[in-house]
């Protein structure tokens, strides 16, 4: 696949259902986007913004931006917004080995709740080396954190006050595995309509040598939900006969239909893929998918969009080349529908590891083009999918949105580091073809209706070679020579800004 804009899913894909699979070995944890502001973000020109992707918000903290310490080194991996506007980031505090559950409440200031664990600050030991990597906050206050402890799933819950929810496990926290060894690595949380905890990540199954994608849905009470997978835990993975396979669900999400969406990796030697899939309310695997072909992919983060849209966002890495992209699927209801991606430069590798949902359909996505944190703007109704971008201060792990603006957290200098940003509007339009011919045959007169978003004041069209034109939806091609065509279109502003990435259709005249 090379490395640019527009790429099809639909020639990417391999489709396996209802594979449901027994296998074992502990692997590696979700990988973490690291490194200091080091790069520039100059490798293409994205749209002009009024409010741009990464706009600082300095009713925040003064400049947009803070950090909290816990007394040792700290990472912090998820984020989530509380029904009172607080925000909730956890992660972990202390050396590998050592860890411990770190969480820290904010006011929407950017400033500590004190009347969190008397600081804003709590750290759990749970009784083993700890990481939470999933955060979700219920209607009424109560936290569920998600994570691993020494190898294995472990759910905390607490009040909104930092205390142990006492109803949930008798102390407020549960551990458990999968398989023969009793093993899992949990990467990400959400909360269904009913109350239940569903946890994803990774573990074993009956003593085989492969890893599975992992799924346990955790009673309100804090009991493993056996209505779910007989007992309240899956194991599945697109595993093949001829050698073994590691496959990782990295995030979750609902769908409006109710069905959990997953997003992560699967990787068979020598090449990777990423992984979507649909799991229903009894357990059952609806949709296991692979994403991307012979070479490495892998998907970190899956939201759904405002028009209930599936996307999940990730990256691809060539093998060799230094280079790589940042890449984002949608999905329909027989699954990947669009794929786009984002390569900085041929040498610099560009990723994306999380992605908010806008309330105008476009999604915010957090990543890092080299060593830079990124914030990117994918607008699916484009060509390009990513439309601007713009870099932070920090590798941001997951980002969230409240009130419209993007909250991000990651780590800076062994601390949580914590952010918000204004609500992104781009004034330049973003031009989509909506009907018309494309690549077969047809006849020598066309016609192509297209749109932009924001609305344009008028439109280009050029058809091959030719000078561009003013042109109106639909837009009539007649007289066409026999043969290959290409018809670009884009969409003018009211002050003049012409979209910078033109959508284009190829198509033959028989």
């Amino acid at each position: 696949m090379p490395l640019c804009v527009g790429v099809r899913a639909g020639m990417l894909r391999s489709v396996i259902r209802g594979v449901i699979t027994d296998s074992h070995t502990p692997c590696r944890a979700r990988a973490l986007l690291v490194g200091a502001a080091a790069l520039a973000s100059v490798f293409f020109l994205a749209p002009r913004a009024s409010a741009g992707i990464a706009d600082p918000d300095p009713s925040f903290s003064g400049d947009g931006q803070t950090t909290v310490g816990f007394g040792s080194e700290a990472s912090a991996d998820a984020i989530a917004v509380a029904p009172d506007g607080d925000l909730v980031v956890v992660g972990a505090v202390g050396l590998v080995d050592n860890r411990d559950f770190a969480v820290a409440r904010l006011n929407p200031n950017g400033t500590l709740d004190s009347g969190f664990s008397e600081d804003g600050r709590l750290t759990v030991d749970l009784g083993g080396d700890e990481r939470a990597t999933g955060v979700a906050v219920r209607a009424d206050g109560r936290i569920a954190v998600a994570g691993t402890s020494t190898d294995r799933f472990a759910v905390l819950q607490l009040q909104s006050d930092g205390s142990p929810d006492e109803t949930f496990a008798a102390d407020g926290s549960v551990q458990f595995g999968f398989g023969d060894h009793d093993e899992g690595f949990a990467q990400d949380v959400v909360l269904d309509a009913a109350g239940n905890t569903i946890v994803v990540g990774y573990g074993s199954a009956d003593g085989a040598d492969d890893v599975d994608m992992a799924i346990a849905r955790v009673a309100p009470t804090g009991e493993l939900d056996d209505t779910f997978a007989s007992d309240g835990k899956l194991t599945a993975g697109l595993d093949r006969v001829e050698s073994p396979s590691s496959d990782h669900a990295s995030a979750v999400t609902l769908l409006p239909s109710g069905e959990i969406a997953i997003a992560g990796d699967h990787f068979q030697a020598p090449n990777g893929n990423g992984l979507f899939g649909r799991v229903d309310g009894s357990g059952s695997i609806e949709l296991l998918e692979s994403l991307g072909s012979g070479r490495y992919y892998g998907a970190r983060d899956i939201a759904v969009l405002a028009d209930g849209t599936p996307v999940t966002v990730g990256y691809y890495q060539p093998h060799g080349p230094p280079g790589g992209s940042a890449m984002a699927w949608s999905f329909d209801a027989s699954g990947a529908d669009e794929a786009w991606d984002f390569a900085g430069a041929p040498d610099v590798r560009a990723q994306a590891n999380s992605i908010a949902p806008l309330a105008d359909g476009n999604a915010v996505v957090s990543g890092a083009i080299g060593r830079q944190g990124n914030l990117f703007l994918l607008d699916p109704s484009s060509e390009t999918g990513f439309v601007a971008h713009a870099p932070i201060g920090f590798a941001a792990s997951e980002v969230a949105l409240s009130d419209g603006k993007t909250v991000a957290a990651g780590s800076a200098a062994g601390q949580f580091a914590v952010a918000r940003f204004l609500a992104p509007t781009i004034d330049t339009p973003n031009t989509k073809i909506v009907a018309g011919p494309q690549g077969k045959g047809t006849k020598a007169t066309v016609s192509f209706r297209f749109r932009a978003r924001p609305g344009a004041a008028s439109f280009e069209c050029k058809l091959d070679g030719r000078r561009w034109r003013s042109c109106d939806s639909p837009a009539r091609l007649g007289g066409l020579d026999a043969g290959r065509h290409r018809f670009r279109v884009r969409a003018v502003s009211g002050d003049g800004e012409r979209d910078p990435t033109p959508a284009k259709r190829r198509f033959k005249v028989a």
